[in-house]
């Protein structure tokens, strides 16, 4: 059990958040990067296409992981005190 518990459970729990939460947003995360990666091919194939959505994409997802983390630690200041 404790096995389990390492491989599905332990870093949902440090994140504070549930495992369902967890491959939501991951899979969700994962999907963007996709579709980003698509357009900085087509963009790499002909340079006309996609000028600005590659990088604006790769801006956005860090935007959103970035206050996610920010979120995280004023949490653990605010439990700190």
């Amino acid at each position: 059990m404790n096995h389990v518990y390492d491989l599905f459970l332990k870093h949902p729990e440090a994140e504070r958040t549930t495992y369902c939460h967890h491959i939501t947003r991951a899979f969700w995360l994962s999907g963007q990067m996709a579709c980003g990666s698509v357009c900085l091919l087509i963009h790499g194939l002909v340079p006309a296409l996609f000028e600005k959505t590659g990088t604006r994409m790769i801006r956005s997802l860090y935007q959103q992981i970035e206050v996610r983390v920010e979120h995280r630690e004023c949490e653990k200041e605010d439990k700190n005190k």
